[in-house]
């Protein structure tokens, strides 16, 4: 996946207890073994951003014979990847010290962290299906989108971000029967856990957590129980956030050519309406890219599933949300809840490329995936309310919108990675 070496550097960075980045002599990153670097080169080569360009397969089994040595080290730069909190890096630099402590090499200890990330999201994700009161099928195909199945398999943030969402998505809406019970005080601990855990994770995906904030009163035992319970969570919530922003102080880089965070800084608070009027047309501008991205636009951008099957899969997917029960009309706050954190996320995002990642001036926001989009992309779907007329036809063709779209996803991934890298 796109900075998948930076991904691999933070994540054995945090599996050997570094959970804040480190300032170097040039940016931020830490002082890691010097063999992740070699490994990197040695393995990737001209590969990424060269689609005529494929894996020697004739040479793979030598970057496993890359000892790690850990005592030989070198500064190692990642200022991107080193923006994410631990969590985000939690499952990877599991499976990374696992293969430590199997003496593995360094290609063996990345694999290893693959592993772990693909067995721990999984996991979690079906977790969290299991627990939807609504739209389980709708998550099994987000699940299982060309990009979601390739980001869940890689080190990337991606995957751990994905899955934590939606099983805080699943903790939110678990009551919403009228005749439910109310929340203990073990669900309420869940609820703080998982705020907490989004916020360590990356930024800025810790909002999700306030979704929580739709919950009816009536689940919690009434207004005073409600009104302490929210006031826990947001500060949670907010005191993670500000203790991983603090802890970042001094340890961030731009890592983008010609950015200028402070310029645009200045401009966004100058001109806040022209600054808001711009990222919102771009967002519109760009979504057709995004959304294609967002499906299945896999390698480091540059194997792209073909936009005729993209679009299909997006539809499909549209028609089994479409086709499943949504909220019933007693918790109307998580539908409009839900898709103000959803868009406001987005848009959130594209804010923070236009700072970090865009050089003033430039005519676009830079920086910016359709991946990132997709954890927000279950909050706008649970908002989505078909009615009966619609709603019942779809769902009879159920069965067959999951088997055409597991088929052809499935399919057009393997071809798509087969034909891009040998």
């Amino acid at each position: 996946v796109p900075d998948e070496p930076n991904h691999f550097y933070r994540a054995f960075q945090v599996a050997e207890g570094g959970l804040i980045p480190q300032r170097t002599s040039t940016s931020v990153g830490g002082v890691l073994p010097r063999s992740l670097g070699e490994l990197a080169g040695e393995v990737m080569g001209r590969v990424p951003f060269n689609p005529a360009v494929k894996q020697d397969l004739s040479v793979c089994a030598d970057p496993f014979e890359i000892p790690l040595r850990p005592d030989d080290r070198t500064e190692t730069i990642f200022p991107n990847t080193a923006l994410s909190g631990p969590i985000a890096y939690l499952p990877q630099s599991l499976g990374i010290g696992f293969g430590r402590l199997l003496g593995a090499s360094a290609l063996m200890a990345f694999y290893w962290g693959r592993i772990a990330t693909l067995l721990l999201c999984v996991v979690i994700t079906a977790i969290a299906i299991r627990c939807l009161p609504i739209r389980r099928w709708t998550c099994v195909l987000l699940s299982l989108l060309p990009m979601t199945v390739f980001v869940r398999s890689s080190l990337s943030s991606d995957g751990p971000t994905l899955a934590l969402t939606l099983l805080f998505l699943a903790i939110c809406l678990k009551p919403p029967e009228a005749t439910a019970p109310s929340i203990d005080a073990p669900g309420r601990r869940r609820l703080f856990s998982m705020g907490a855990l989004l916020a360590f994770g990356k930024p800025p995906y810790g909002a999700v957590a306030f979704l929580a904030l739709a919950t009816p009163q009536r689940f919690l035992g009434g207004m005073k129980p409600y009104a302490a319970a929210m006031l826990v969570l947001t500060v949670t919530v907010v005191a993670a956030q500000a203790a991983w922003a603090l802890a970042l102080r001094g340890k961030t880089a731009v890592s983008a050519p010609g950015a200028d965070p402070q310029a645009q800084l200045e401009y966004v608070f100058g001109e806040p309406v022209a600054a808001a009027t711009f990222l919102v047309k771009d967002l519109i501008r760009s979504l057709p890219r995004l959304t294609h991205q967002a499906v299945g636009v896999l390698g480091w951008l540059d194997a792209p599933i073909p936009a005729p099957v993209a679009v299909f899969l997006g539809v499909l997917l549209v028609l089994v949300a479409l086709g499943e029960p949504g909220l019933p009309a007693t918790c109307p706050g998580f539908r409009w809840l839900g898709a103000l954190i959803g868009i406001a996320g987005i848009l959130a995002l594209h804010a923070m490329n236009y700072v970090w990642w865009t050089p003033p001036g430039s005519p676009f926001v830079a920086g910016v995936q359709g991946r990132h989009l997709l954890p927000f992309i279950p909050l706008l779907l649970v908002a989505i309310n078909s009615p009966g007329w619609m709603a019942r036809p779809l769902s009879r063709m159920r069965p067959v919108f999951v088997v055409a779209f597991l088929v052809l996803s499935g399919t057009a991934t393997l071809l798509t990675v087969v034909n891009r890298y040998y």
